[in-house]
């Protein structure tokens, strides 16, 4: 039998958990990041050399729920799909939630013992990272 007061609470639970939902970080999202090299530039200390390349990066979250940026991290793409890790990165791109049509703009940098380093074409956000 249609009980008026059981259809209208189901309803009422189903939007209120689905406005919970909503606002939820989804992991899974992948954001769209747009990069440009800023600086090739070297460190050195004693007789080591460090190569160092820099990014003026731009994340942007296009999907329709918040991202977690402390649970991701950004790499470098080099030429033959291969990934370097971070080894710099303004505190901004890694703390808080990006919301829905949300960006930030800010610099990653990259190092490495040799200058390969140098070869890397573009940097790319994984939403997951060991």
């Amino acid at each position: 039998m249609f009980n008026i007061k059981t259809t209208f609470l189901t309803l009422y639970l189903f939007a209120v958990s689905g406005g919970a939902y909503a606002a939820v970080p989804d992991q899974n999202v992948q954001p769209m990041v747009i990069s440009s090299v800023r600086e090739h530039s070297t460190t050195v200390y004693g007789d080591k050399i460090e190569y160092n390349i820099t990014f003026d990066v731009a994340i942007s979250n296009l999907s329709k729920k918040p991202l977690d940026l402390s649970k991701g991290c950004f790499e470098a793409v080099m030429p033959d799909n291969s990934t370097r890790s971070l080894s710099m990165i303004d505190e901004d791109l890694t703390e808080g939630l990006l919301k829905v049509g949300d960006n930030r703009k800010s610099f990653v940098e990259f190092s490495a013992g040799d200058d390969s380093i140098y070869k890397a074409i573009a940097v790319k956000y994984k939403t997951v990272c060991q």
